[in-house]
């Protein structure tokens, strides 16, 4: 998949292999830095997935998008983790 801003806004980026132990679950807008930030460390053991960068315009749409993503995701990992703020979520995405 090319990694465009069109891509991670619109598509997000799909977990492209089970390879480590912990998995991330970010917004597109986050991508690229969070890519950076593994290479940078040699961080083999986590994972990244991303959600559509676009879901901050209907933040409605976040909190049931990550929930979805870690019920997918919660048996071929040790650990999830949620890379986002509260992005108008009113605080439904903490709380979930």
């Amino acid at each position: 998949m090319t990694l465009s801003d069109a891509t991670l806004t619109d598509r997000g980026l799909p977990l492209e292999a089970e390879t480590g132990r912990i998995l991330l679950i970010a917004c597109g807008a986050l991508a690229r830095e969070i890519l950076d930030l593994k290479a940078a460390n040699g961080w083999t053991h986590l994972d990244l997935t991303c959600l559509p960068a676009k879901y901050h315009l209907y933040p409605e749409k976040i909190t049931d998008a990550v929930r979805a993503a870690v019920a997918r995701h919660r048996d071929s990992y040790d650990e999830i983790f949620v890379v986002y703020a509260d992005c108008g979520t009113g605080g439904t995405l903490q709380a979930a």
